[in-house]
């Protein structure tokens, strides 16, 4: 067990169904600073409250009242989705699909195509807790997660009968949910490829509100005095605790970065925090006397609902991962490797540790044994090694408290 000290929390890890067996203490978030977080974007205006922002790529979905609007974050133009204003709970986005509930007489479930303009109503007349990944669709309806393929029309459950299964969500073919099969609220997976489903959770708390990104699964879990923040890394089967004073809630997951409300400064100030898993460390993205909620993230992304002033708003802020530079020098008697690490503003980071990697292909990545820090320039040398498989070469920036990750573009080894 390996623990450091820091400010944030104690962050556990966990295999599946078993105890503790380490921990790690990470920083609590230092106040957001230029270095991770571009300054604040306000992205609407207006009377009345902006809810339930989802965001994919530079697109961002939400409802507002009885509507569904898009922004597009590249051009800026917001339009509605939702004509007939019968829109009902949180919408979904998945690249150009954008999905969501409707009552009255055009009731059941729509979706639209961003790219062409089809709007349509899918053969879904009720449900709710709405996700989209690709073509596919989840939902809950009368207590069951049930999947619909927008491609085939092929409908199907996914979670036992006569469970009180929801708060469904999906990435490529993985599907998490919450039911209470064995007596409380678990979070649950299944591959919808191999039908293998995985029980995540075990402890008599409630866990609950699961997202999925990738191999990552994050939940909202109460076996503490206050819920916190869990994630969980499906390849490793390991958990982790996101733990702080305060409660944690709404959290959600893109490239391995967790998003949350957090009510650690009291109740009545909530704010958004991220935790960077690769680098273990936290941000926090907001700093009002509002209350921030409704957190969502895509990539680089994070966008929120804030209460601040009059009626609840959207707002962005992007992470700004420092430019990390790579090129090959072969002028000497051996080639190296070299390159600069350069955050905001074009200042150098200096001290700071950067890895070298390899690749026979430039798709698959290993660590290539090699390790340095920056000079006082914030540049940086590794010799390029002469061993079978590394006909690739890039260099990873790991991130620290006050600095986001960053990785090199890679470079081509012609031996």
């Amino acid at each position: 067990m390996v623990a450091r000290e820091s400010r944030g929390g104690v962050v556990r890890r966990i295999l599946a169904g078993s105890l503790l067996v380490g921990a790690a203490v990470f920083g609590s978030a230092a106040p957001a600073s230029a270095d991770w977080l571009d300054s604040e974007d306000r992205l609407t205006t207006g009377d009345g409250t902006r809810q339930w922002p989802q965001v994919s790529g530079e697109r961002v979905v939400y409802a507002t009242g009885s509507d569904i609007r898009v922004q597009d974050l590249g051009t800026g133009t917001d339009r509605l989705l939702t004509p007939d204003h019968a829109a009902s709970g949180r919408p979904a986005i998945s690249g150009d699909r954008v999905v969501w509930l409707q009552t009255g007489s055009a009731a059941g479930f729509w979706s639209a195509n961003l790219a062409t303009g089809e709007r349509r109503r899918l053969d879904v007349l009720a449900g709710e807790d709405i996700a989209i990944s690709g073509t596919r669709v989840c939902y809950t309806r009368a207590g069951r997660i049930r999947v619909l393929d927008l491609a085939s029309g092929a409908e199907s459950a996914v979670s036992p009968d006569a469970v009180n299964a929801g708060h469904c969500d999906l990435s490529g073919s993985t599907i998490v949910w919450q039911d209470d099969r064995a007596g409380n609220q678990d979070i649950y997976t299944l591959d919808l490829t191999t039908g293998v489903e995985s029980r995540l959770t075990s402890d008599p708390a409630v866990q609950s509100l699961p997202r999925v990104d990738g191999r990552i699964v994050v939940w909202q879990d109460g076996r503490a005095d206050a819920t916190a923040v869990h994630a969980y890394d499906l390849a490793t089967r390991t958990e982790t605790s996101l733990a702080a004073s305060g409660a944690q809630s709404e959290p959600d997951v893109s490239d391995g970065r967790v998003v949350w409300t957090d009510e650690r400064h009291g109740r009545g100030n909530a704010e958004i925090y991220l935790f960077d898993l690769a680098a273990g460390v936290e941000v926090r993205v907001t700093q009002d006397d509002g209350w921030s909620h409704s957190p969502a993230i895509s990539g680089d992304r994070v966008v929120y609902s804030d209460a601040r002033g009059a009626g609840h708003q959207l707002y962005l802020r992007t992470i700004t991962p420092p430019q990390l530079a790579a090129a090959l020098d072969s002028s000497g008697p051996a080639p190296v490797v070299t390159g600069r690490l350069v955050g905001t503003g074009g200042a150098p980071v200096v001290a700071a540790t950067v890895r070298l990697e390899a690749s026979a292909d430039g798709a698959t990545w290993h660590d290539a044994d090699a390790v340095t820090t920056t000079a006082g320039d914030g540049s940086y040398e590794f010799a390029v090694p002469d061993v079978p498989g590394a006909d690739w070469l890039r260099v990873r920036f790991a991130g620290r408290q006050e600095i986001a990750p960053a990785v090199s573009e890679p470079v081509r080894i012609v031996r």
